[in-house]
């Protein structure tokens, strides 16, 4: 949210007149700045985050969703709230409020009359528990919201509106288009926040351009898309203002989608986080490397491929939001020769950042932009007051823009306490960086914010990326990160990630070797928590030498994120954090719960889950209401809006809407060559995470003993380590590589899907199903084979002289060529004797099995289909299966989670091909078992994660 005051605005010829006068004084509130603040020190990194929702109003009996104008009525209400005044209250626009115990979150005005921005009543610390924290909070500020709404209007987190700008009527009260100040054929004033801000701002960006915004979508060319694409929602009669000729001068592209107004940028929502650092140098720092990590952030985020009741061809926002704020005349533009204004400008003031910061000896003058527009003046003004050059330049670059929103009464006189001239043309630079000093009172510290990053539809997904971010910065400050790249790189970066599928199949510039070249060791410096900035101050870096384009190559999101499996490959995002994790004394419960979060980046890097941009992509392609044609109808965004709504509240719980953002799918995932059993090992938190909570509150009621569970984790170290260090593990490893190189636990809350080459489901789905905690089920599947075509499901119940335990799992491949023929029965895996299943569960269990396996050793081949698949099923045996599987889990869902104990199958040796998880229903004692090779084979949890966390 920019700069908002009170005062009697300018219009643009008088705003243009006094634009020299507020940069000469922004300039000096500037410097006045410096003097009090640059060597203000503060000892620990505070942050926070801003959420954005658009307000919809549903009209389930018409079966529409319109954007609800009622933000100041919200607003008012929640102000107005005396049992919300009693905590504090929470607009601070239109009361006082008071931080004190356990603040409320606070709520503000934004563009666009449709949203309200929340934020959290308190900055966040860096402490690792208070980062679990976020979610709740996120979750908590949309209750309030909600509470203060009419029953059919909720705050949804999409970034744009699918049918803001269309012919119908799609606001809630209806306005008519193409007002005074936005001229737009689409936009009404009346979308606009009211306060004279915004419609100033919107009006004065369109008077100094010379002609309305010019925005341009590509259109996604679908089956029955007509080519070529003429937005058929231009009115090319038009003709009540100047502007209305701009579509006639050919403003509305060919095959694009085409908008006019800047609520069609503005009016869009997104994720922003704002760190404060210890000092200048440190924000200076983390500027510079977060820099290159913006277009990253920006493709896995991706939420925004509707337009104006269109699909479009691209994925994300920003060129949008660029577009409509560029305020640059056609001089600037390059369009004309240079004769009233003073440069050509290759950016609008909507944009990547164009400046390094940082007195970093590593950064080279070949990173720096070579078109870079400063104020040279300006620049000389700010170096004469002890502004180094690199800080300079980058404040007489922004100050190269003209103010936009000049209110008279502050041009009576300067006032060096006040910062409203600088913010004037701070706050109107909106790059994916901004670095921002401390206010007049030094109440804040140095600050810099984080703007690149799409609104998630669910809290839990907002709250997973703002934390990845933070733990980022931790890693880069505690091992003094280098992800230094040319700034033209970045340019471009930002520009691939707006492409469909940017995620999956696009490669984006970034720095090899980001590792300095004497690690540095994170340290706690006598805290526990990590709750202060890491204190190491490692030897300076020498500066770079050699060519500039060796030290970057183009990677996948999924190599940034995750890392590159070939050395000397860059190590991943995700892998460095967690060697921050694990310098830090982190308790185990916590670090379970913060892998929840990271487990949700690594996924959507690699593809296992989508991105929000390709779910609802996928969701208008298969709505009934659908043409092919790239139109987006009413019906079709009122159902897309009830989607939305329920994926926010069940976050696609129990396979409901939305879960392919949430789960693991078929088809889209590349395989990680070269994966090894040993990494596999290393992301043990990872895999375990979501069932983890359940298992955790009945540890205290397990009766195994402290020395039996120090023995075992003692045990679990050592044949761990051996296993590693064991020459005869080589061939070991290499046979599971080929036959599980990409086996990755899969919560799966619904019946598999089944591959198009496949009568049944993938061989390596998972063993473990969440359905609804504290619910366990297992997946019990068919394995087809090639040479063995008939099959057969199990479930082996594995068990010592100790109480009887189940192990449910995906069967092996048989080795023979021969059909199996041999009944399914549940037998002990230690000495092959069959044993009476005491529990009503295990005999449910063995029913079921029992009933699918003789199912499938009864079916006749089916003909047509067996020559091309090589299955030998027909579809209704193939549905008998997944019924068998329903009833098997209906079975399970009988028992609760303090029935189970659970324990880990970490190598395959005398099972199963994979690591799969123990699921024993009874909480006597944990199962120690002999193997051929290896003397173990299951140990409880906590041994696991505290070994691989150590």
């Amino acid at each position: 949210m920019g700069l908002l005051a009170l005062g009697t605005p300018l219009e643009w010829p008088d705003a243009k007149n006094a634009a020299g006068k507020v940069r000469e004084w922004g300039i000096e509130q500037l410097l006045a700045i410096w003097r009090r603040a640059k060597g203000k020190e503060r000892d620990v990194l505070r942050w926070g985050d801003e959420i954005e929702y658009l307000v919809v109003a549903f009209d389930d009996s018409s079966r529409k969703v319109k954007l609800s104008l009622r933000q100041a009525d919200i607003l008012d209400a929640l102000a107005k709230d005396e049992a919300l005044c009693k905590q504090g209250g929470c607009v601070p626009d239109l009361q006082k409020v008071v931080r004190e115990g356990e603040p409320l979150p606070t709520f503000h005005p934004e563009f666009g009359r449709f949203m309200l921005e929340a934020t959290p009543g308190k900055p966040w610390g860096i402490g690792f528990k208070d980062l679990l924290d976020v979610e709740p909070n996120m979750k908590w500020r949309r209750t309030i919201a909600k509470e203060h709404m009419e029953p059919n209007e909720y705050p949804i987190t999409l970034t744009t509106f699918p049918r803001l700008g269309t012919k119908d009527q799609y606001t809630t009260p209806y306005f008519p288009p193409s007002g005074e100040r936005l001229r737009s054929q689409f936009l009404p004033d009346e979308i606009a926040n009211p306060h004279i801000r915004f419609p100033t701002l919107a009006a004065n960006i369109r008077a100094r351009r010379g002609r309305k915004v010019e925005i341009n979508v590509p259109i996604f060319q679908d089956e029955h898309t007509v080519l070529p694409f003429n937005d058929p929602t231009v009115n090319y009669d038009l003709h009540k203002w100047p502007e209305d000729d701009d579509v006639r001068n050919g403003a509305a592209k060919e095959n694009h989608i085409y908008m006019d107004g800047m609520a069609f940028g503005m009016g869009s929502c997104c994720l922003q986080i704002t760190f404060q650092a210890k000092n200048i140098v440190e924000g200076r720092k983390l500027y510079d490397q977060l820099s290159p990590l913006g277009p990253i952030l920006l493709a896995l985020t991706a939420a925004t491929p509707v337009y104006k009741g269109f699909v479009a061809n691209t994925d994300v926002r920003w060129n949008q939001i660029s577009r409509a704020v560029d305020d640059r005349t056609p001089e600037e533009l390059g369009e004309e020769p240079l004769k009233n204004n003073r440069w050509r400008l290759p950016k609008s003031r909507y944009a990547s950042n164009s400046t390094y910061i940082s007195q970093d000896p590593r950064l080279r003058k070949e990173y720096m932009d070579p078109g870079l527009v400063v104020d040279e003046a300006i620049k000389q003004r700010l170096m004469d007051e002890g502004m180094d050059d690199l800080l300079a330049a980058h404040f007489a670059h922004l100050f190269i823009r003209d103010p936009i929103v000049i209110f008279g009464e502050d041009l009576k006189e300067l006032d060096l306490t006040k910062t409203d001239h600088f913010e004037n043309l701070q706050s109107t630079n909106w790059q994916h960086m901004r670095f921002k000093p401390p206010p007049p009172d030094n109440s804040i510290g140095w600050r810099v914010e984080f703007r690149p990053m799409e609104i998630q539809m669910t809290d839990f997904e907002n709250a997973a990326f703002s934390i990845f971010i933070v733990l980022v910065t931790r890693a880069i400050l505690s091992f003094d990160l280098n992800f230094y790249i040319p700034i033209a790189r970045t340019t471009e970066n930002m520009e691939t990630a707006h492409a469909r599928d940017a995620v999956l199949n696009e490669k984006f510039y970034f720095r090899n070797n980001v590792l300095p070249p004497r690690a540095a060791k994170a340290t706690t410096n006598g805290h526990v928590s990590g709750s202060t900035t890491p204190s190491n101050t490692p030897s300076r870096p020498p500066t770079p030498t050699g060519p500039v384009e060796d030290e970057y190559s183009l990677m996948t999101i999924d190599e940034i994120i995750n890392g590159q499996t070939s050395p000397p490959g860059f190590p991943g995002l995700i892998p460095l954090v967690e060697s921050y994790l694990n310098s830090m004394n982190v308790d185990v419960a916590t670090r379970c719960d913060l892998a929840r979060y990271l487990d949700l980046i690594r996924k959507r890097a690699n593809g296992k889950y989508w991105t929000a941009a390709r779910w609802i992509r996928h969701f208008v392609r298969g709505h009934g209401e659908y043409k092919g044609d790239s139109a987006v109808n009413e019906e079709i965004t009122y159902d897309l809006c009830k989607a939305v709504e329920e994926i926010t509240k069940n976050e696609a719980r129990d396979g409901g809407l939305g879960w392919e953002m949430f789960s693991e799918t078929q088809g889209i995932t590349r395989k990680r060559k070269g994966e090894s059993a040993s990494k596999a090992l290393v992301v043990l938190p990872l895999i375990i995470s979501y069932i983890y909570k359940m298992w955790r509150s009945r540890l205290g009621s397990i009766a195994a003993s402290k020395e039996q569970f120090a023995r075992l984790k003692d045990h679990y170290q050592k044949q761990r380590d051996g296993f590693r260090n064991d020459p005869r593990s080589a061939p070991e490893l290499e046979a599971w590589k080929k036959q599980d190189n990409d086996f990755a636990y899969n919560l799966l809350n619904t019946p598999p899907t089944t591959p198009a080459s496949s009568s049944f489901p993938n061989p390596h789905s998972p063993t473990l199903s969440v359905i609804s905690p504290p619910t366990i089920a297992a997946n019990i599947l068919s394995l087809p084979t090639t040479s063995a075509p008939k099959v057969k499901a199990f479930a082996t119940l594995s068990s010592s002289q100790k109480p009887a335990s189940t192990m449910l799992s995906t069967p092996r491949p048989p080795q023979t060529s021969a059909p199996s023929s041999k009944k399914c029965t549940i037998t002990s895996s230690s000495s092959g004797r069959t044993i009476r299943a005491k529990r009503p569960i295990l005999a449910r269990a063995k029913r079921a099995v029992d009933d699918q396996d003789k199912k499938l050793r009864n079916a006749a081949p089916h003909s047509s289909n067996s020559e091309s698949t090589g299955s030998v099923y027909d579809d209704a045996t193939r549905s008998s299966v997944f019924a068998q599987f329903d009833k098997l889990r209906d079975a399970f869902k009988k028992l609760q989670a303090e029935d189970f104990v659970f324990a880990f199958h970490v190598f395959p040796e005398s099972s199963i091909g994979h690591l799969h998880m123990h699921v024993s229903p009874h909480k006597e004692a944990f199962r120690e078992f002999s193997t051929h090779v290896y003397d173990w084979k299951t140990v409880p949890l906590q041994a696991v994660l505290e070994v691989e966390d150590a």
